[in-house]
This record gives structure tokens, C-alpha cells and sequence, in this order.
């Protein structure tokens, strides 16, 4: 009877063993959090906060510094081009590349972000009437990965910043530098 049982053990065993292996090979070989031990995904997240944060301090700009560093770019003077070259499809206009995002219930666009093309590092955030909300400062290789955004508020604060490692791999930390998870596609995974 013991024998009975433990070789249906092993059975059992083995075969969740080859569908685990099985789904890991599918999600693929760069994405391994799941098989991770807390040990290792505590190293993990404190080596990818060393590399966004290397002096450990969380940088956040005054309101003044913030409104002075980004003067040019608090209004989008072009609010309403923009926006109707949204609403007719376009992605890329003029020397800009857009991406406006929407209501759930409504289809309507609440906020659109605006990149120039000259500049590549950072990403505005407007309103629907054209007024600064967000900004994103992208660190590191900018057309491959990894790299890192770092997003502020209008503010000056930080709200939140994100380590790509690769373009279906994001680590996702608060504005105050605490790990939020890491998301796989479209899936989030915390510790």
C-alpha cells in the first residue's frame, strides 16, 4: 500500500513538474519570477532600484524647478490639432508621435501623451485642454532595453517609475521607491 502510494506520488509529481516546465518554456526564458525564490526576487528588485536610483535618494523637483525646467512644454500650445489629429487616427503628426487614452464607458479621450521626435527621452502628458500633467524622463538605450522611466507630477514629485527589461518585462516601483510588481505582457506579478 505505501509503495502504491508513493509511486503515485512520484507520478504526480512528475507530471506537474513537465506542465510547469512546459508553461515556463512558453512564457520564455527571460521571464522568471514565478520560479524565483523570495530571497531571489528580494535581490532582484534591490540590484534593478540600485541601477535606477544609484545614490538610493528618490530625486523629486520643487514645484519652481519643475515649472522651470519644463516652462516651454506646461501648455500644449497645439492642444487642439492635436487632438483632432487624434480623433482622426493618426499616431505620428508633424514632429510629434501621439497617443491619446480613453474613457472605458464613454470612448472618449481624457489625456494624450506627446513625444517629439527630436527628442526621444521624454514624454509629455496633457489634459484634453492641453495643460502639463505628467512627464516622462527615459534613461538608458532608447531604442532597445533595458532602460528606465522615471514619471513626475506637475508637482515636481515623483509618481511612479518602471525598469523595462525587455518590451513584454516591466519592474514597477511607487513614487516613494517601493516595488509594485513585475508585469509580463499584460499580466502583474508582486512578491
Amino acid at each position: 500500500m505505501i509503495k502504491r502510494i508513493f509511486w503515485t506520488f512520484v507520478i504526480v509529481i512528475t507530471l506537474s513538474a513537465t506542465v510547469f516546465a512546459e508553461v515556463f518554456q512558453y512564457v520564455g526564458e527571460d521571464f522568471d519570477w514565478a520560479i524565483l525564490s523570495p530571497k531571489e526576487k528580494t535581490e532582484r528588485v534591490d540590484k534593478i532600484y540600485k541601477i535606477m536610483f544609484p545614490d538610493g535618494a528618490i530625486t523629486n523637483y520643487t514645484r519652481k524647478e519643475f515649472k522651470t525646467q519644463f516652462k516651454t512644454h506646461l501648455k500644449d500650445k497645439d492642444s487642439k490639432i492635436h487632438y483632432d489629429a487624434m480623433v482622426a487616427g493618426y499616431k505620428d503628426y508633424k514632429n510629434v508621435k501621439l497617443e491619446p487614452y480613453y474613457y472605458k464607458n464613454t470612448g472618449c479621450i481624457y489625456m494624450y501623451a506627446l513625444q517629439y521626435k527630436n527628442d526621444l527621452t521624454k514624454t509629455y502628458y496633457y489634459s484634453v485642454l492641453g495643460n502639463l500633467k505628467f512627464v516622462d524622463i527615459r534613461y538608458g538605450d532608447l531604442i532597445n532595453c533595458p532602460c528606465y522611466i522615471k514619471k513626475y507630477g506637475i508637482d515636481g514629485k515623483l509618481k511612479r517609475s518602471a525598469y523595462i527589461q525587455s518590451k513584454d518585462i516591466i519592474y514597477t516601483y511607487t513614487g516613494k521607491g517601493k516595488f509594485e510588481g513585475v508585469q509580463y505582457k499584460s499580466t502583474m506579478y508582486t512578491h
